[in-house]
């Protein structure tokens, strides 16, 4: 007898594949060898499959080189290669908040993406930030809606919408004239809007209303300095307020009508005294009238018959003066007043005559001017 010792040197014949491996939320997958083995045999039998590497992660984004190796049953091993392409598939979870801006004084607000994101994730890690709108102007007021969208390192992109609530609490800025001076008119009034005390009021948006709390005046208002003030509001409802001073003349003269001519009769005593009335015809003045004065009131005999005209000046309460004139002309209608003796006793002288003359007979006539003949 012999002793034959049959031993197997023949090593296993390794077949591979390459696959891809996707990694789960957690950014990990792990493989098998069965999944890398692509019919390896061997002709006595396989005992078992082993891969140098079994677990990924994110660091292993890409073709990863994995080494099989196939042990048969009596000990022989053969090894082959393969190509694990690990992919990340998992999109980023997106987390928002609402938010809440203010504009500015120049009208406009901008947020950023980290105003929005309220700690979106991804297992691998996140590349990029992006919202759809970042610039808002008063045409935004109220709420917006906007996207945030997260895109991670491999390229996965999530969305996820927030609102942004546009505010302006931004008050107008009120501009007043300093002080105004103000024209009283033909009627006596004088009636304002807020252009006559603004000078140039702005907003970052847009002014809604304007309003003054005095915007009427009377001839009670002349040259009293009153403070009126102008509250804008724009179309949010923040408003501002200035004042200045304004103050009412009266430049308009009276109207001075006359007469256009007018004859005077002296009175028994050979005089006249006139006063506006004989003159004025209808004279008037926006507010009031003060003072009233005639170049001549008093005439007398010496203006008999004489054409003489007469200026009528008035005078309101703000020192506005006008004129007219009036042709006056003086006349003596009344008749002397002749007064004889009741009787005269006359004696003839030697020539048996005797003139006379009016004084034989004139006790005491007279005439409120003169008796001429």
């Amino acid at each position: 007898t012999a002793i034959v010792t049959v031993v197997d040197t023949i090593k296993p014949t390794v077949v591979t594949k390459n696959i891809t491996a996707y990694l789960d939320a957690y950014g990990n997958d792990t493989i098998t060898a069965a999944q890398i083995d692509d019919g390896s045999t061997d002709s006595c039998g396989i005992a078992s499959l082993a891969l140098d590497s079994t677990s990924f992660t994110c660091s292993d984004i890409g073709a990863n080189t994995v080494t099989l190796t196939v042990t048969d049953v009596n000990g022989n091993i053969s090894t082959a290669t393969t190509i694990v392409t690990v992919v990340d598939t998992i999109k980023p979870t997106v987390v928002t908040k609402n938010n809440t801006i203010y504009l500015d004084i120049s009208g406009s607000a901008i947020i950023t993406e980290a105003q929005i994101d309220d700690g979106s994730t991804d297992s691998c890690g996140i590349a990029s930030l992006a919202l759809d709108s970042t610039s808002f102007t008063c045409s935004d007021i109220g709420a917006n809606t906007v996207t945030l969208t997260v895109t991670d390192v491999n390229g996965n992109i999530s969305t996820a919408t927030a609102i942004v609530t546009v505010v302006d609490t931004t008050p107008p800025t009120a501009l007043c004239f300093s002080d105004t001076l103000l024209r009283i008119d033909n009627s006596g009034n004088f009636t304002i809007d807020s252009s006559f005390i603004d000078s140039a009021s702005f907003d970052n948006c847009a002014i809604a209303t304007w309003a003054i709390d005095i915007n009427t005046f009377d001839c009670s208002s002349i040259l009293k300095t009153q403070t009126v003030t102008l509250t804008i509001t724009d179309s949010t409802g923040n408003a501002s307020s200035c004042s200045t001073l304004v103050t009412l003349v009266d430049t308009t003269r009276p109207i001075a009508l006359c007469f256009s001519d007018t004859t005077l009769h002296l009175d028994s005593s050979g005089a006249f005294i006139i006063d506006s009335s004989f003159v004025v015809s209808a004279s008037s003045d926006n507010c009031s009238i003060v003072s009233w004065a005639l170049s001549k009131s008093a005439f007398s005999c010496p203006d008999l018959n004489i054409v003489q005209p007469t200026n009528y000046t008035i005078t309101d309460s703000s020192g506005n003066v006008n004129s007219c004139t009036t042709q006056i002309t003086i006349v003596d209608t009344i008749k002397p007043i002749p007064l004889c003796f009741n009787d005269t006793l006359l004696r003839l002288n030697a020539s048996g005559s005797f003139t006379i003359d009016s004084s034989f007979i004139d006790s005491a006539s007279f005439d409120n001017c003169a008796i001429a003949t």
